[in-house]
Parts: C-alpha cells; structure tokens; sequence
C-alpha cells in the first residue's frame, strides 16, 4: 500500500511540474535589441509576420506602441499590410498549445478591428474566432482561451497593432480579467473589457493538468478505501 500511494504522488508532481513549466506569459522584454523581427524559437514558439519594437524610444513615445507596453520597455507588433497578411504563431515542435490572453492596442490609429483565430490540425475552417475593438493610447487586456490550437493568427484592419503579456498555456479560466489601464492617468475604466473566445460548432474542452491531478487523487483515495475494506 505505501509502494502505491509513493507512486502516486509521484505522478501527481509529475503532473504539476508539467503544467508549471509549459504556463507563460511573454512580455518581449527579454530580447534586448532596438527592435526587428521576433527570432524563431523565442520562448519555443516561431512569430511569421511578428515583429517587437523598444516602446521608451522617442519616435513612439506618444503611439499606441508606448500605451500598449505593460511590461518593461518592449513590445510586441502585429505589422499591418494592405494585402491583410497576418501575424501567425506556432510552436516550433508543431505540437498544441492553449492561447489566454494579451493586451491589444492600436499603434497609429484611434480605433482598429482585430481579428484573432485559432487553428487546429490540416483544416480551412478556424476552431475559434473572435473580433475585439481596440484604440490607441490605452492599453486593453483580452482573455480568449483558445485551447488545444496549433495556429494561432492575429489580423488587423487599419494600422499596426501593439501587442503585449501574452499569456500561454494557463489553465482555463485561472487568467483574471485584465483591467483596461491608461499609463498617463492611472484610471481604470468602468466598463467591462473581457472578451472570451467562443469555440466554432462547441466541443468539449480537453481535461487540463490540475483536473488530472484530482482524478489521480479520486482514484488514490478510492484504492485506499478498498484496501481498508479487505
């Protein structure tokens, strides 16, 4: 019976170490140049279309790019092209990954229209879609939680869009709501900014790790029940 429930909970850390090691949140300031295009393989993901830029720069000081930076100094670009290519993320192993949330911020204009999609195996038809509002010179925190995706493409409508702490790989639902936040006043906004990506045609959600380690548990203790009975 000890050499069970030793096993056990050596999955169970297992498990935890797992689900720790993969949670991310990227806010671009560990790159250290002036700027140019995200490197494939940063943070084990490839960034197409995907550049970064130093938001303390005077150039941008007063852009979107400068109120979209939560974090440090640099921030993420989604480029805008004419031709609407968009940003596209995957990981470098090609293997599936669950999308969050990010700040979204127009860079140049005062409004814009992105559009983010999630894609999932050899399929024309994008597993989650969602379309958020942005404006510059205030920085607005979406949560999408787009699981199990293996594509993940940001597009947007009028101008570059800044974009910052992108978080990957949390448990659903475990990301809070990200107030709006204007860096120049402090003040946060009443209205609600949270918008939850909607799966297309449903499905139900794949299991995450801490809901294995309660089955894991679950099953433990019932095993330990049925020792004690014999």
């Amino acid at each position: 019976m000890k050499k069970v429930f030793i096993l056990l909970f050596a999955a169970v850390m297992m498990t935890c170490s797992v689900s720790k090691a993969y949670a991310i949140t990227i806010g671009f300031d560990d790159i250290g140049t002036a700027g140019g295009s995200i490197s494939a393989g940063y943070y084990g993901f490839n960034w197409n279309n995907m550049n970064y830029i130093n938001s303390s720069d005077n150039t941008v000081m007063h852009s979107g790019f400068h109120y979209g930076t939560i974090s440090g100094n640099y921030v993420g670009v989604n480029p805008y092209s004419p031709d609407g290519i968009a940003a596209v993320i995957y990981k470098s192993d090609n293997l599936n990954f669950t999308f969050n949330s990010a700040y979204l911020t127009s860079a140049w204009e005062n409004t814009d229209t992105v559009t983010i999609k999630g894609w999932s195996g050899p399929t024309d038809t994008p597993i989650y879609t969602k379309t958020v509002n942005v404006i510059g010179q205030l920085a607005y925190g979406y949560v999408f939680d787009f699981e199990n995706i293996n594509i993940l493409t940001i597009q947007s409508t009028n101008g570059p869009i800044a974009i910052d702490n992108i978080t990957f790989n949390e448990n659903v639902g475990s990301v809070s709501i990200l107030a709006a936040y204007d860096p120049a006043t402090a003040v946060i906004p009443a209205e609600n900014v949270i918008s939850m990506g909607v799966p297309i045609g449903g499905g139900a959600p794949t299991p995450e790790p801490s809901s294995m380690v309660l089955g894991l548990l679950s099953i433990g203790s019932l095993f330990g029940i049925r020792r004690r009975k014999k």
